[in-house]
């Protein structure tokens, strides 16, 4: 059986900010209960009120994150599901350094930022350098949106179009060795 390893990230949850830790702070003094470290309900409460009361606290915490000092995002599209049989994706950007997220919304083309480019102007955050995979529309938004940042292509999608470049060009170098 393999043993379990937890390891610290810089953007995790600190110590106190479990959800089991809010929990049982939020329900503190009242007759609900809390659930314990192990998961195991003390007193039975509604998984929905847990959730609630999680969605409550992210809410708060992260209603409005300070761009002014961010300098290096990351933007990349998540599939999310299907509707009507077409795949929809979602745009996400974080702060690489912090690793929080900064911005969410439907879409995978540059119109899915404005609401980002708008609170970056209204911060005045100066970003350095953004990190995406090789789509079109997100280096188009960067080149017109943030002229003096630096882009930086990742490296699975790199790696991905030299394998397809050396997959297209192999068997034509095959069928010349063979003659």
């Amino acid at each position: 059986m393999r043993e379990r390893v937890r390891r610290k990230i810089p953007f995790s949850f600190s110590s106190g900010s479990t959800p089991d830790h809010r929990v049982r702070t939020d329900h503190r003094g009242t007759s609900a209960g809390h659930v314990d470290p192990r998961n195991q309900p003390i007193l039975p409460i509604p998984w929905s009120t847990v959730k609630n009361i999680e969605k409550r606290y992210l809410q708060t915490k992260f209603k409005t994150i300070p761009l002014k000092k961010v300098k290096v995002i990351g933007i990349d599209e998540i599939a999310i599901g299907r509707k009507k049989g077409k795949p929809v994706y979602w745009t996400i950007v974080r702060d690489l350094v912090s690793g929080a997220v900064l911005h969410v919304d439907k879409g995978k083309e540059g119109d899915s930022l404005k609401s980002f480019l708008f609170r970056l102007h209204c911060s005045k955050a100066k970003i350095e350098l953004v990190a995406m995979d090789m789509g079109a529309a997100y280096t188009l938004w960067v080149k017109e949106n943030l002229p003096g940042a630096a882009i930086v292509f990742d490296h699975f999608h790199v790696i991905k179009l030299m394998n397809d470049k050396v997959g297209i060009d192999t068997p034509i170098f095959v069928v010349q060795i063979q003659k």
